[in-house]
């Protein structure tokens, strides 16, 4: 007789499931770029780059994730937020996370990092993150909207955009739901039939603990100044862009680097692969297929940009997880412990 399987079985085999279809997106999506990549014309094609425009690209790139630990710290600040510095160590650690293992899980790390070094709560700090992204969303969608107006953008895009807006006003509407009713989900787990409850507990307590979190963090001025930096962080990224496309040679105008930057927002907007390995080349080489660009000078730029703005990633999460004073194996551990609790 077969032995049943057990929930931590099923979760398992359920995680497997989804890194191996990760994995073979991200496999699908490099042969796409890559299949008839000209390696040798490639190599010889980086003696034209102008590193005059890399410096300011990279400097961008780096100081986007310092505006975003301020705003961090505007969202936790009524609470009492950790310093810049922590701040900025924590997202970098995510960040480092995120390139190694697949499904995004550094957002879960750099939350567990900032409850650690803040002794605030999981939820709270959680909740947080969830509210960065929601403001990550309505300039997304703010900006979508005017690259509409200064770009030709295909009408598909176009529907990508209106689809964005509905998810940001779901978004605010819940959000605001949220803080004025207190809104529970865990009564829905009591009329949960018992075979199924294994299923939903989970998520119904992790999503009643984002409630928590963000009824905690409440109605505070300092959110304000929390979206100001979000346009600041969207500016600094579209720069980054904007740099390393004239760098080689793709003089395009900074509101096409923007239409750029907010498809290839959208296209890894899913968790995926580790460092967005796959759907990162194809969005962005299918993003400047649209403005008239052959298919294998965006693969090669596409894999120049992916290089250069990941390599100072890597090498300031590395120096972030070693000044954490925790080995990332330790990190991952205390990370995903902090998810399963109820604190």
């Amino acid at each position: 007789m077969d032995q049943p399987v057990t929930v931590a079985e099923e979760r398992t085999l359920r995680r497997s499931l989804m890194t191996a279809l990760v994995w073979i997106g991200a496999a699908a999506g490099l042969f796409w770029v890559l299949h008839d990549f000209d390696w040798k014309e490639f190599i010889a094609d980086l003696a034209f780059i102008e590193w005059k425009w890399v410096i300011p690209a990279v400097l961008c790139d780096v100081f986007s994730y310092v505006v975003q630990a301020v705003r961090w710290n505007y969202v936790l600040r009524p609470l009492g937020s950790p310093s810049i510095l922590r701040s900025t160590q924590a997202i970098y650690v995510g960040l480092f996370t995120n390139e190694l293992l697949p499904l995004r899980g550094g957002e879960f790390v750099r939350a567990y990092l900032a409850h650690r070094w803040t002794e605030l709560p999981f939820s709270v700090v959680l909740s947080s993150v969830a509210i960065e992204r929601l403001m990550d969303g309505v300039w997304l969608a703010i900006g979508f909207g005017i690259a509409a107006l200064a770009t030709d953008l295909p009408s598909v895009f176009a529907r990508g955009a209106q689809v964005l807006g509905v998810l940001v006003l779901v978004g605010v509407a819940l959000l605001i739901a949220v803080l004025a009713e207190g809104l529970k989900v865990t009564h829905a787990l009591e009329r949960t039939r018992a075979g199924q409850r294994h299923l939903l507990s989970m998520l119904l307590h992790f999503i009643d603990r984002l409630f928590e979190g963000l009824q905690t963090i409440g109605h505070s001025a300092s959110l304000y100044w929390a979206m100001a930096a979000s346009l600041l962080l969207l500016v600094t990224q579209i720069l980054a862009v904007w740099f390393m496309m004239w760098s080689y040679g793709l003089y395009f105008s900074f509101w096409v680097a923007s239409a750029v930057l907010l498809i290839l927002h959208l296209g890894t907007a899913i968790p995926n692969a580790p460092a967005n390995l796959g759907s990162f080349q194809v969005t962005c080489v299918a993003a400047l297929l649209l403005f008239g660009v052959d298919k294998t000078t965006a693969a090669e730029f596409t894999v120049v940009m992916f290089v250069i703005l990941t390599a100072p990633l890597l090498i300031i999460g590395t120096l972030s997880v070693l000044w954490s004073g925790l080995s990332f194996q330790d990190i991952r551990r205390h990370a995903r412990r902090a998810v399963h609790s109820r604190r």
